[in-house]
């Protein structure tokens, strides 16, 4: 029979008269208890404020029985489980409780349901744990029921640190090897009280792992704790150590440098939690600055040491380090050490004090005016500054200037003048030796160049310095061999303390005699070396120059002056002039004579100063001029014309220009027929020739003139070309004029001097980089009586811009803006712009959104290949807005350039009319008066206000209470009415008052406050 089967017994009573009626029941074998106890898990808080878990259960539906003679439940079994099953390794604690008896009750009764067990096996927090709960009676025991439950339930699924904010990361501040500064709501720590929520009850700290890392740097590292308390509701709270990184982790961890903690639950990995440091080092404080940084071996002297330095939170000086901000307060003491030789003088005195500009900012800037003391070493050298606050040592990054100290002892500080001409013939030199902090009246023996320059008596004198004291000592420096320049050693010894100092000075050697370019004169006219010239005669003409620099006091004493022209080349051969001159004072002025010999062309003139001495003539030669050149003159054959000037030089490719050729000498030829080519003798090359004039006509202006001004291209030539090519013809044609003054009489230089004006041809050649050609000959080829005369100059052409133009445009204030009323110049600077030669060359265009306008160019300036300068008048526009320019030449429309230009509403309100005009003055509240005013140009602007201005620039500022359009009365026009404001007695009398429109102000007008009586009322009559 197998347990739980049914079977029927069956039981006979027999005795002697026989069996007895049977009796059968039906039963169950062998059946243990049922598993369906319905566990159910709970937790309460003990008397001890400690959870505790609580188990109830009910009996099973089925104890065991098959009839009322009930298999009874015996007792029940509590297993409770730390591990993730009941396996063997578990360790386990059974529970029995057995069923009380109670006779008078069914057996399945006999216990107090729902049966309750409290849970006295130790418990940690936030682990699960495993129940289990099994029936026995008379069989054995029932199916376990199993169930698991966490002890004291974590809610979160993972751990936060939530004391200090995780998200936030945690400052540190490295102070040094050992030390760190932990920042924690502005006060600083040690350590790090943290508390994590969602972490199971702690016990031991063996079941928490610390970890920490620097990822930048590649650094881990293990902090230490110290675990205060855990619990699952309240969490876990310890105390952390960060740990410090070494230097050379610092080093390759740029600032701020940031690490990561975790924390990891033992034996549960899952549960992990994170927090975020920073480590920084304070700031240092800075030196900017020390001066002087010199003085002497005694002290006394003060310094001014300039620092920076930093207050406020993360900072030495909230950290309670050395710093500046508490030594300034006076809750340090700030010390200042000079360090030499191995000892230490503390300065005598330091005041310090904040010089920054900004009352709030963090940094600060400091001055420590510094009394120094002795020299430590008792002698000259450089000593080390430390500062010292708070008796800690104060560090200091420097960057421009060391905090260095030199202690200086007597020394060769300076030589006056720093050079001298000491050649012979000179006089030598005064010179000013500076010594300092020598004994005063120590004699010296002062020496240049290996030779005395004694003492000047009575001069020696001193003076206070930065270093201690100066004196100065005068001496006359003697005359040396040229062969020294160019520096000589000079060297001082100092008697009383048996020193030498030296230093090197410079011999300056004595200018060159120089022939003043610009003073040269033939025939008694001042031409200079640029127009050197003289007529090819049997005559000879007087020539004066200046020579500079030829004096005694440079070693040149002059007894014969005389000149030499080199005219072999020209058939004149080599010709000797004596000179006439006056005994040099200032400079030497000599007059010689051309050779009198007709040849043409260039003449080289060397000239010589001879000095004679014990009858040996020494002569120097002189052929440099002040110009850089040498002194050359040209002889010229009147009668030989030449194009003496061209303008202008430069010219566009397409033929619409005009230039003018300034031919000199030209004789009774106005009649002859003429050709004028450019860059070749071709008819293609061949240039169209308007006509030409005599000198005389075209300064006059006379018929000839007039007839050249009839031809249309060259009158609009002339009416349009820009005043730099203006300038440039009336140069070319002074400058012609004056070489005929030279060459001719005063009554045929203005006849024999002809200006051709003549059309360039058009040019299809080459043009250099910069877009200009190479210079083309320009050829005059004049044929009289059969003789051809072929005379030339030249010009260049520059090419047509291929693109656009860019341009810059400013008003007379230096912007490209104006107000509505425009009319004002606006000059224009066209660059990569074609060559104009009329205003109306150029077409400048406003694109205003209300259609574009055309402006006339009222001033052509200037135009060349580098730049097109002109003006135009601005137009008044409609409304304000910003706008593009276009430019271009009319003939080339794609050398457009484009710029910008804006209009802006610079009109003002006008107050039309306001009353009333007087007003009480009250300060502790307003008078209860309204102004009204009648304003233009404020119903459209988003902000209106009226400014008071008393004395002393005393403002008050009201809004109105109303504003009322007033269309009739002007462009944006309303009637606004305001409070007269509460004012102080500064308003007392005339106060000027604005209205102002958008930040515009209008000119001001004038309103009185007046005193508010002090008396009472007097009725003076009643009537009737």
């Amino acid at each position: 029979v197998a347990s739980g089967d049914f079977v029927t017994a069956t039981l006979w009573a027999v005795n002697v008269a026989g069996r007895g009626e049977n009796r059968s029941d039906g039963l169950r074998f062998a059946v243990v208890p049922s598993a369906d106890v319905g566990v159910v898990y709970s937790e309460y808080t003990n008397s001890s404020g400690l959870p505790q878990a609580v188990l109830t259960w009910r009996p099973p539906s089925d104890t065991g029985y098959g009839d009322n003679y009930t298999v009874p439940v015996d007792s029940y079994r509590l297993e409770v489980a730390r591990c993730a099953s009941f396996a063997p390794r578990c360790v386990i604690l059974d529970t029995e409780r057995a069923p009380r008896q109670n006779a008078t009750a069914p057996l399945t009764t006999q216990e107090q349901y729902p049966m309750q067990l409290f849970i006295t096996v130790d418990q940690q927090e936030g682990y699960p744990y495993w129940y289990r709960v099994t029936s026995t009676n008379f069989w054995g025991d029932s199916a376990a029921r199993v169930l698991r439950r966490d002890f004291v339930r974590i809610i979160s699924n993972n751990g936060i640190v939530d004391l200090p904010d995780s998200t936030v990361p945690i400052p540190i501040a490295i102070v040094d090897a050992e030390t760190v500064h932990i920042w924690i709501d502005g006060a600083i720590s040690t350590s790090v009280a943290m508390h994590i929520s969602g972490f199971p009850q702690i016990r031991y700290p063996f079941n928490l792992e610390a970890g920490f890392s620097i990822p930048s740097a590649g650094w881990t590292a293990t902090p230490s704790f110290t675990l205060i308390s855990s619990n699952v509701p309240l969490g876990t709270s310890l105390d952390l150590a960060p740990p410090v990184p070494p230097q050379e982790v610092l080093d390759r961890c740029s600032q701020p440098c940031f690490g990561r903690g975790t924390w990891t639950v033992l034996p549960m990995p899952s549960r992990t939690a994170q927090y975020q440091v920073y480590y920084f080092t304070y700031p240092d404080a800075v030196l900017t600055g020390m001066a002087p940084s010199q003085g002497p071996i005694g002290g006394g002297n003060t310094i001014r040491i300039k620092m920076t330095d930093f207050r406020g939170p993360q900072t030495r000086q909230a950290a309670g380090l050395a710093n500046l901000p508490a030594a300034e307060a006076g809750r340090m003491k700030l010390e200042v050490w000079f360090v030499l030789g191995g000892l230490r003088f503390n300065a005598t005195k330091v005041d310090l004090a904040d010089i920054s500009t900004s009352a709030t900012a963090s940094e600060r800037a400091y001055e420590a005016i510094v009394t120094i003391p002795e020299s430590p070493a008792g002698a000259q050298g450089v000593a080390g500054v430390e500062v010292f606050v708070g008796g800690s040592r104060l560090e200091l990054t420097t960057t421009v200037t060391q905090a260095l100290f030199e202690y200086v002892g007597t020394k060769l500080t300076g030589l006056s003048p720093l050079n001298a001409q000491l050649n012979p013939g000179s006089g030598g030199e005064v010179l000013t030796v500076e010594l300092a902090n020598m004994p005063p009246s120590s004699p010296v023996a002062i020496s240049v160049g290996g030779r005395p320059c004694p003492e000047i008596p009575g001069t020696r004198s001193s003076a206070a310095i930065a270093i201690g004291v100066q004196i100065y000592i005068r001496c006359q420096a003697p005359e040396l061999p040229v062969a020294m320049a160019p520096t000589v050693n000079v060297t001082v010894y100092v008697v009383d303390i048996a020193r030498y100092f030296s230093a090197s000075w410079e011999y300056r050697l004595p200018p060159p005699p120089v022939i003043q370019a610009d003073t040269v004169s033939v025939g008694g006219v001042q031409v200079g070396t640029a127009a050197f010239k003289a007529l090819s005669s049997v005559n000879k003409f007087p020539v004066t120059i200046t020579i500079d620099n030829a004096l005694p006091r440079n070693g040149i004493n002059v007894d014969r002056v005389y000149a030499v022209f080199h005219g072999t080349s020209i058939g004149m051969g080599e010709v000797t002039s004596q000179a006439s001159f006056f005994p040099p004072v200032v400079n030497l002025r000599a007059t010689f004579s051309t050779p009198g010999i007709p040849a043409v062309g260039f003449v080289p003139i060397s000239v010589y100063v001879c000095d004679s001495n014990n009858g040996t003539e020494a002569c120097l030669l002189v052929n440099q001029t002040s110009d850089g050149g040498g002194l050359v003159i040209e002889f010229w054959d009147n009668n030989v014309p030449d194009i003496y000037r061209l303008a202008p030089k430069v010219h566009p490719p397409t033929g619409r220009s005009v230039m003018v050729l300034c031919v000199s000498k030209l004789r009774g030829t106005l009649t002859a027929p003429f050709n004028v080519y450019v860059g070749g003798e071709t008819p293609e090359k061949k240039a169209t020739v308007y006509g030409q004039i005599t000198l005389t006509d075209w300064k006059q202006k006379g018929a000839g003139y007039q007839a050249l001004e009839s031809d249309p291209l060259v009158s609009r030539f002339f009416s349009g070309m820009s005043e730099q090519t203006a300038s440039e013809i009336a140069q070319a044609a002074a400058e012609t004029e004056e070489l005929a003054l030279q060459t001719l009489s005063p009554a045929n230089a203005g006849l024999q001097t002809v200006i051709v004006l003549a059309r360039p041809p058009e040019y299809a050649g080459e043009y250099a980089a910069a877009g200009v050609s190479p210079a083309q000959e320009v050829v005059l080829s004049l044929w009289s009586a059969g003789i051809n005369t072929r005379i030339t100059n030249s010009l260049q052409y520059a090419r047509e811009p291929s693109g656009a133009a860019t341009a810059v445009a400013a008003t007379s204030d230096g912007s490209a803006r104006t107000g509505l009323d425009g009319d004002v110049p606006l000059t224009i600077s066209l660059f990569g712009f074609a060559l104009v030669y009329h205003p109306s060359d150029v077409v400048v265009t406003f694109g205003f959104s209300s259609g574009p306008a055309r402006v006339a160019v009222t001033r052509l300036r200037s135009s060349t290949p580098s730049e097109t300068k002109l003006e135009v008048v601005v137009p008044v526009p409609v409304v304000a807005e910003t706008l593009n320019v276009t430019v271009h030449p009319s003939f080339l429309p794609s050398n457009e350039a484009v710029f910008t230009f804006e209009f802006f509403d610079d009109r003002i309100p006008v107050v039309l009319s306001s009353a009333p005009y007087r007003h009480y003055q009250q300060e502790a509240s307003p008078p209860g008066s309204i102004i009204t005013a009648t304003v233009t140009r404020v119903t459209t602007a988003a902000l209106v206000q009226i400014e008071f201005t008393g004395s002393l620039a005393a403002k008050s500022l009201v809004t109105p209470s109303s504003i009322t359009p007033a269309p009739l009365s002007g462009e944006g026009a309303a009637v606004i009415a305001f409070d007269v404001p509460a004012v102080s007695s500064l308003f007392l009398g005339v106060v000027r008052m604005r209205v102002y429109a958008d930040g515009k102000a209008s000119d001001p007008l004038n309103v009185e406050f007046v005193a508010v009586p002090s008396t009472p009322p007097v009725v003076r009559r009643v009537a009737p």
